[in-house]
């Protein structure tokens, strides 16, 4: 069975487990359903009707963090952390913080892992200031000109331009590995709201 993994290239949470994925050079197909459009069996998967969800031949996992962590265990090389235990414990607090405050203000501040998110800020068109934050501005560049994430980019434009009823066959247009079968449902459903 393939790694699969449900769940859209715009969501930043998606774009994770993506990126670790084509990091560590596994091979994968991808579901696109936006979130809280899946059906009863994406609900039967992710309890809180929340993309990511990834699945394979011996778990089904809801959470991009734990995805992320579950395939460094399962497959250590190339490592996603750094050797040195201070680094990798800078590396996770970076990593929860785009997670919990990042996602907060960016996501569900405007609409209801840090690379992720500064991925979406592209989209909008928003640069640091390097004049103002030079290190952080040469830190974005450095991160979003990643292999992983741009080979990646192909495929978030059609998201971008296309009604999600036509999304994935935008996708597949475009060469996405995109699943035979889905579980995306007609209209959105409510997920668990966030709590504050």
């Amino acid at each position: 069975m393939p790694i699969r993994v449900v769940g859209g290239y715009l969501s930043p949470y998606v774009r994770k487990v993506l990126a670790c994925l084509e990091y560590k050079g596994l091979a994968y197909e991808i579901d696109p359903i936006v979130a809280f459009y899946g059906d009863e069996r994406f609900g039967s998967l992710s309890p809180l009707r929340r993309v990511p969800v990834l699945v394979d031949d011996r778990v089904t996992l809801a959470d991009s963090t734990v995805i992320c962590e579950y395939l460094e265990d399962r497959y250590p090389t190339p490592a996603l952390h750094p050797e040195d235990v201070v680094d990798r414990a800078r590396a996770r607090w970076l990593e929860e913080y785009a997670d919990s405050r990042m996602g907060d203000v960016f996501v569900w501040g405007l609409f209801d892992a840090i690379a992720c998110f500064l991925r979406n800020a592209a989209f909008a068109r928003y640069k640091v200031d390097p004049l103002r934050w030079p290190r952080t501005a040469t830190f974005v560049d450095r991160v979003l000109a990643l292999d992983c994430l741009a080979r990646l980019q192909p495929y978030e434009a059609p998201m971008l331009r296309t009604p999600i009823p036509a999304q994935r066959e935008a996708l597949v247009a475009a060469g996405a590995p995109v699943s035979a079968d889905t579980l995306a449902g007609a209209m959105p459903r409510r997920g668990v709201p966030r709590g504050g």
